[in-house]
């Protein structure tokens, strides 16, 4: 482990508001194709941990009408 000090210039802030209003900035400064990444790979973990096929299930569907009547 370094016994070098870190510098604090650029660094997140401590508090939640000033931590939350940080990562809008950094999320309006990135590019279209960054956000379509972040999409992507949310949407990828969402379909390996088994959350979107929990989103979609029998009872919602039969809610809606779309069930299969059998």
């Amino acid at each position: 482990m370094s016994k070098k000090p870190t510098s604090t210039e650029d660094t997140w802030p401590v508090s939640w508001e000033a931590s939350r209003k940080a990562q809008l900035r950094e999320m309006a400064r990135s590019t279209p194709a960054q956000r379509l990444r972040w999409l992507e790979q949310a949407l990828r973990l969402a379909s390996e941990s088994g959350a979107l096929a929990r989103a979609e299930t029998e009872e919602k569907r039969r809610r809606r009408g779309l069930a299969s009547r059998g």
